[in-house]
């Protein structure tokens, strides 16, 4: 057994969120088509020169899409990811990622070979997908009465009238409850609605604001009490974001499709910033 398997793995340049292109290590149906692995496992754990504690590498198994939706950006919807793959050279394309769509490969495979060198993922969407991955497991559940409110067709009428596409810009819509568990009597929901926006995107949280507090609106035409703000992401203490619940955004659906939290219409891909 190579000893220093990790040693040989983190040498080709392996860690999270590198993109394997092997059409036939993702178990592709025909290994000939392009075909992107966007490597998930922590870092450690791939350069790990234990093989038996540490066998595999885990991989998600990424598809080409032009149809990018808004609401399936920064990990808003838990079942879908859209993210950017940039290019060394054009422009970049976008990704889609399930978290169910994905390999366990031997690290051993990974000895003889490199991360791709023409493509890569930035930083910060590493940051997303990881994330994105962890929540679908710790992402906190709001009660049945509230996810009852705003499935009934009469609210979704009203969203799909007024709210004609989701804000590429905001990162997170999370909500605040009181009472936090199911209504009991003549009770109503107070809401505290909070969007978040990247720093990078700053002249953009105005037209985050009026979104949220729109969103706003139609929670207080069902009767709830809203507050409703937005703010830039490096604004809002942990401890605040860590009290609160992603907003359901997968109830939204207008096609009859649970699957995706708004239909393609309803939001557009994000101009990417100048470099």
């Amino acid at each position: 057994m190579n000893q220093a398997i990790g040693t040989d793995i983190k040498e080709k340049g392996w860690c999270q969120g590198s993109i394997l292109q092997d059409g036939a290590l993702l178990e592709q149906d025909n290994p000939k088509r392009e075909a992107f692995g966007v490597v998930i496992s922590q870092s450690c754990d791939i350069v790990n020169n234990n093989l038996e504690t540490e066998p595999y590498v885990e991989v998600l198994i990424a598809t080409i899409t032009t149809d990018v939706v808004a609401s399936l950006m920064y990990g808003k919807n838990p079942r879908v990811l859209h993210v950017y793959l940039q290019k060394l050279s054009g422009d970049p394309i976008v990704l889609e990622l399930k978290p169910w769509k994905k390999v366990l490969i031997s690290r051993e495979e990974f000895i003889n070979r490199k991360p791709a060198d023409d493509c890569f993922l930035n930083k910060s969407d590493v940051i997303v997908v990881k994330t994105w991955m962890a929540n679908r497991y710790i992402r906190g559940a709001l009660p049945d009465d509230f996810n009852n409110m705003i499935s009934e067709k009469s609210f979704r009428r009203k969203w799909e009238k007024s709210h004609k596409k989701m804000n590429p810009y905001i990162s997170e819509l999370l909500v605040k409850l009181y009472p936090e568990g199911d209504l009991k009597g003549e009770d109503k929901y107070s809401v505290n609605l909070l969007a978040l926006v990247p720093v990078i995107h700053e002249e953009r949280l105005m037209e985050a604001r009026q979104e949220v507090k729109r969103i706003g609106e139609l929670l207080k035409s069902i009767g709830m009490d809203v507050k409703a703000e937005a703010s830039l992401e490096d604004k809002i203490p942990y401890s605040v974001v860590r009290e609160m619940t992603r907003f359901p955004l997968e109830h939204l659906s207008f096609k009859g499709d649970n699957f995706l939290p708004l239909p393609s219409d309803f939001g557009k891909e994000p101009v990417l910033p100048a470099s």
